[in-house]
């Protein structure tokens, strides 16, 4: 995994279950309709990020920072 930083940037529809999400920061972004289940997302921080009809089931949220983060759906 890369340690980057992200900004206001959609993601839609993608699979991350087999934990290709980056590490990292990721502030104002927006996440539709994503698959997180079972993945591994130690570590990483999520600021002021929108989760909108989201699979979370199993995921692994060790040392995850949510800050202003909203899940809907």
């Amino acid at each position: 995994m890369n340690s980057g930083y992200t900004e206001g940037q959609t993601f839609e529809g993608a699979d991350y279950t087999d934990g290709s999400l980056d590490s990292g920061t990721y502030e104002d972004c927006t996440f539709l309709n994503c698959n997180f289940a079972n993945s591994d997302l130690s570590g990483v921080k999520f600021v002021e990020c929108e989760f909108r009809d989201c699979g979370l089931s199993m995921a692994i949220l060790t040392g995850v920072t949510l800050r202003e983060v909203q899940f809907r759906g």
